[in-house]
């Protein structure tokens, strides 16, 4: 509370570049705390099967073209471009919430680690009984020893992003927590320097 007492009574006699990376730190150190809170609170729901699960038939282009607006203003923060390579007739039977913190959880990443102007994009392809779903950075990419770790839950650790983003480190062991919950599979290819793209699977059929 001093602290920020301190900082309140300081506000006034700071010039306008410092108070507004003070209005942007105050906005990122409560996002990641808000992330953190909604990642462990799903994360313990699952781990005691205490998360509902009601599968549904789901258009995929319209549960992606929904999520697309939370991230307009870090897409264009960042010059990022997002495409979207659905058809309208792709559908699998999925949970939506579940489904939903998958694609959100991997798109963030995604712009996280994507350098300015790049593009990520999302996109999929049949499989049998399951579609393939993929998103794509042109970012950093991953070094491949750590690749192993990445849904390794005592192997968590956050990164900073491109622009100093932070972030929760449990993203990822939500997303495959969540994925086979849903009888799929995850899997990711990297290069460092080149970029990413994370595989993951969910079925069509009940």
């Amino acid at each position: 509370m001093q602290v920020l007492l301190i900082i309140v009574e300081d506000y006034d006699s700071l010039e306008n570049d410092e108070k507004q990376q003070m209005i942007t730190d105050v906005a990122n150190t409560s996002k990641r705390t808000y992330d953190l809170m909604e990642n462990l609170l799903e994360w313990s729901s699952i781990q005691t099967s205490n998360i509902p699960f009601y599968p549904q038939k789901i258009k995929l282009l319209t549960l992606l073209n929904n999520l697309e607006e939370l991230y307009n203003q870090n897409l264009r923060s960042k010059g990022i471009t997002l495409e979207i390579n659905v058809g309208p007739e792709i559908s699998v039977f999925a949970d939506k919430k579940m489904t939903e913190t998958i694609l959100r959880n991997l798109i963030s990443n995604a712009i996280k680690f994507t350098y300015p102007n790049g593009t990520v994009t999302v996109s999929s392809e049949p499989d049998n009984d399951f579609v393939v779903i993929k998103v794509i950075d042109t970012g950093v990419g991953i070094k491949t020893e750590k690749l192993p770790e990445l849904f390794q839950v005592d192997k968590v650790q956050s990164t900073w992003g491109t622009a100093k983003e932070t972030g929760t480190g449990l993203g990822l062991i939500l997303c495959k927590e969540l994925v086979e919950r849903q009888y799929g599979k995850i899997w990711v290819e990297s290069k460092e320097d080149e970029g990413t793209t994370f595989y993951f699977t969910l079925p069509t059929e009940k």
